[in-house]
């Protein structure tokens, strides 16, 4: 399925993109391009693959629950700079 210009353009104002006209043509085409590959690759026959990881295996978490926190002291201990309970970063502008 070959990408039309009008495509482009539209694609182009969605994402509020400014294109030459000399971009939009070469937008265009590798577009076509990329589109025809993804369409040669749907055509391949799968069926024949095994699955390589099950997606209805069960995953191995840890049970959600409360956990023990660190305390004031022990957050702040490896702080370069502490005040009154608090970190002390330098002023971001």
């Amino acid at each position: 399925m070959p990408i039309a210009q009008a495509h482009v353009e539209r694609i182009a104002g969605l994402a509020r993109l400014k294109l030459t006209p000399l971009e939009q043509q070469s937008f265009t085409k590798d577009l076509s391009q990329i589109v025809t590959y993804m369409d040669m690759l749907a055509e391949i026959d799968t069926d024949f693959i095994e699955i390589s990881a099950p997606a209805n295996r069960a995953t191995n978490l840890r049970a959600d629950g409360p956990e023990p926190s660190l305390s004031a002291s022990q957050a702040l201990a490896n702080a370069g700079k502490t005040k009154d309970g608090f970190f002390i970063v330098p002023r971001v502008l």
